[in-house]
């Protein structure tokens, strides 16, 4: 992912990949996912929006699934799966004790 961020050619094949897929507007869709992915990334790590991230994680792995890995079979379509799956733990539980939300009192833990 950073490699298409910090490379025009890079992008380029991820647009070429997409337009073989039959996303619309591939320019704009492998920007979307790139930028989205970096960002879902980062807000993961540091623990800030992740609730939302878990979200945006989920969708665009879950059109990753439709539009290319349901192709592929259960072991092809295994990764993008379990990022689906990720995105929607972390959208469910959100973030936790050593995170940014928790800190400005956004992450509530509740404990059984």
């Amino acid at each position: 992912m950073w490699d298409n961020i910090v490379s025009a050619e890079r992008m380029r094949e991820f647009e070429g990949f997409l337009a073989a897929h039959s996303f619309a507007s591939p320019p704009l869709m492998a920007r979307l996912s790139v930028y989205a992915q970096f960002l879902v990334g980062l807000s993961f790590v540091i623990g800030l929006g992740t609730r939302w991230a878990g979200l945006v994680c989920a969708f665009n792995f879950a059109v990753a699934v439709a539009m290319v890995d349901a192709k592929l079979g259960v072991r092809g379509a295994f990764p993008a799966t379990a990022l689906v799956l990720f995105g929607l733990l972390f959208a469910t539980i959100g973030a936790g004790r050593f995170s940014v939300d928790r800190v400005l009192g956004r992450s509530e833990m509740r404990r059984g």
